[in-house]
């Protein structure tokens, strides 16, 4: 039987996503972390879980189903096989001091209450969470935030590190993205962020340039 697939190029996302401005990352986290102090058990979870994608651009499955073998806290490095990443070749992931702050307070975590588990994020009996989705519905709920799932964090890390003057193909390999014209839903910001980039050079340049009543004797001169 043909497969009536085999051979389409992948669908390309080219509308803009929902992404996380930095007030809007503190609002929802300020929210979990404030149903966690009404004793809801997944609300730590959630945080960690959100801030880890968020650091790093996880996918939101690769940060549920991350396993202690896949993490190198000493290379600050995270790896997945072939089977573990949605364009099916081994890639790996560097960790920032965010990343692994919150992978320390995890271990801590599992050593304490179930040291034998394989999972990064798990229930303390050390069974895997399958989902937090409910949870940060709830959170994005309280934060006042709208059409807040959980890819919208792997989204937040894609937009922000454009912002931060990111190269797009280096953004490319960070997101592990198989096509880099998935990585171009980003690109609009790359522009926005290229206005802000270029004003350094007046810092540069300032008292450079001569001053205006200079450069009007100088043209009258060569007049």
């Amino acid at each position: 039987m043909n497969n009536p697939v085999k051979g389409r190029a992948p669908k390309i996302r080219t509308k803009a996503p929902r992404w996380l401005r930095q007030d809007e990352i503190a609002a929802f986290v300020d929210a979990a972390v404030g149903i966690a102090a009404n004793r809801h058990r997944t609300s730590p979870l959630v945080v960690d879980y959100v801030l880890l994608m968020i650091a790093t651009g996880m996918r939101p499955g690769e940060a549920l189903g991350l396993t202690w073998s896949r993490v190198d806290l000493d290379r600050g490095m995270v790896y997945f096989d072939d089977d573990d990443q949605k364009s099916g070749v081994p890639g790996s992931i560097p960790l920032n001091s965010t990343a692994v702050d919150i992978l320390k307070a995890r271990r801590a975590y599992c050593d304490t209450r179930c040291p034998r588990t394989a999972w990064v994020f798990c229930h303390s009996t050390g069974e895997r969470i399958l989902s937090l989705k409910k949870a940060i519905e709830t959170a994005a709920r309280r934060a006042k935030l709208q059409r807040v799932v959980p890819h919208t964090f792997r989204h937040t890390f894609g937009a922000q590190m454009t912002q931060a003057g990111v190269d797009i193909r280096e953004l490319k390999d960070l997101m592990r993205h198989a096509d880099i014209r998935t990585t171009m839903i980003y690109a609009h910001l790359a522009r926005e962020s290229g206005r802000k980039l270029i004003n350094r050079m007046d810092a540069v340049l300032k008292g450079i340039r001569p001053p205006e009543a200079l450069r009007q004797n100088l043209d009258s001169e060569q007049g």
